[in-house]
């Protein structure tokens, strides 16, 4: 508030003058010449008093590359991911299912060397017409996953 109130100021005192009144023919000329120089010196000294901009946070969560994923465990990526749409146990591997708009996420979890389950693989896909799939950039859709948790 006191940056817009010095910088009000500023502007004000620049536009007044103590000097005699010119003659109509140089008034136009003085007139062209002052706004020129008064414009621009009000316009420095008010960019002088800008405060410097803070930089921004990214918002949302941060994302990791998809590789990162490997290892981890279940809580770990319910924290990163949510609650999977589909899940399947097929002894000893588990398959843990994202549906996104524009992609598919699949997860396989087998027991880790701690006996505990962890990602070992996973694939993405997409729906090219009807009912056919192919693969998909799988950095572009873990990203989808994270973001629409």
């Amino acid at each position: 508030m006191k940056v817009y109130i010095l910088s009000l100021l500023l502007l004000l005192t620049g536009c007044t003058s103590s000097a005699p009144m010119p003659s109509e023919s140089e008034e136009s000329e003085l007139f062209a010449t002052e706004t020129e120089t008064t414009s621009h010196q009000n316009r420095v000294e008010l960019l002088s008093y800008i405060p410097p901009t803070k930089t921004l946070e990214p918002k949302g969560p941060h994302i990791p590359k998809y590789t990162a994923v490997i290892g981890w465990n279940k809580i770990k990526v319910t924290e990163l991911l949510g609650l999977p749409h589909f899940r399947r146990t097929d002894a000893p591997a588990e398959l843990w299912q994202y549906r996104m708009y524009n992609c598919i996420l699949d997860l396989f979890f087998y027991p880790s060397k701690i006996r505990e389950m962890a990602v070992n693989h996973l694939e993405t896909r997409k729906l090219l017409d009807g009912n056919t799939y192919v693969s998909h950039n799988p950095q572009a859709c873990f990203i989808t996953a994270v973001t629409e948790k």
